[in-house]
């Protein structure tokens, strides 16, 4: 069965290069603009893992990381947080993104390759 990528950022772009990228891997990727439209999609089909950017407007990825984490259904899903950041707030957003649970951040612009590989790597250890 084909693992699912959901991919959340409120850049279209992003999206796109994600879903072609992942989708020439192999994977089923689904995307959202945001983190109510990505909650909705994982209650109605749970992904394998989310690659997730923090700054979104309205329902932003932390607050939807921190819904994930405190729901037993979807707390086991892996994370990779995806994020531009500034230079202030890297560490910042790394530190918080790695107490919560993420399983890996990347931040933006960042190598498709590397990326591909990070979600073969966990994907990988979910079988």
């Amino acid at each position: 069965m084909d693992k699912i990528v959901l991919v959340v950022d409120d850049e279209e772009v992003i999206q796109n290069v994600l879903k072609i990228a992942l989708e020439r891997k192999g994977f089923v990727v689904k995307t959202a603009g945001d983190g109510q439209q990505a909650l909705d999609q994982i209650h109605h089909q749970r992904p394998d893992l989310l690659l997730l950017d923090l700054k979104m407007p309205r329902f932003n990825g932390y607050q939807l990381f921190a819904q994930l984490k405190s729901d037993e259904n979807f707390k086991t899903i892996p994370i990779i947080v995806i994020t531009a950041v500034t230079q202030d707030s890297d560490r910042e957003d790394e530190e918080w993104a790695r107490r919560m649970g993420a399983e890996g951040f990347l931040t933006k612009p960042f190598d498709l390759d590397d990326l591909g590989r990070r979600v073969e790597e966990m994907v990988s250890k979910l079988m």
